[in-house]
């Protein structure tokens, strides 16, 4: 049976929209305006809630789409079921500027850091289902395997240890 997606596409799909994503988070810093002379650092500083929360997330960001990236080199093919664990790993990933405003405008509030958490931590366990799906289905490419977790390198942003072991070989 012929594949109807190709790694390439989906690859494609996920550089794009992590582009978009990325993008975005930007736009919730604000420059701002009429600030009288030599009050600018004091009023960015009083924004640096907003800063923070997109550093972290842009950085975050970027490590999802290199875990995606290496998450693809792994698998020896797309299979019907990786294609739905890609787009609901997407969609939450759109999500990210959403909960990186919302925890960057009210920082203070245990409900918007959680929401910022949950967004995070649901991406991570979909690319975990998904590994731990590719394994069981013998669809990790066994030299590759090992090479991610040669001298010190990681998955994500675990390091590789002997609880990966099981995951990736």
């Amino acid at each position: 049976m012929e594949l109807m997606f190709s790694k390439q596409r989906i690859e494609t799909l996920s550089d794009g929209i992590f582009a978009i994503v990325m993008t975005l988070l930007v736009l919730d810093l604000k420059v701002p305006l009429n600030v009288p002379a030599g009050q600018l650092a004091h009023t960015l500083l009083q924004e640096s809630h907003t800063w923070a929360s997109f550093v972290i997330t842009f950085i975050l960001a970027a490590r999802y789409w290199t875990l995606q990236h290496r998450l693809f080199n792994l698998l020896e093919k797309i299979h019907p079921r990786t294609v739905v664990t890609t787009f609901i790993f997407l969609s939450l990933v759109t999500i990210l500027p959403f909960s990186t405003s919302l925890w960057g405008h009210y920082l203070d509030d245990p409900l918007a850091f959680f929401l910022y958490i949950l967004n995070q931590v649901l991406i991570g366990v979909v690319v975990l289902v998904e590994l731990l799906a590719a394994r069981r289905e013998n669809n990790i490419r066994r030299g590759d395997a090992l090479w991610v977790c040669q001298e010190g390198s990681t998955l994500g942003s675990a390091p590789c240890s002997p609880a990966w072991q099981p995951l990736i070989s």
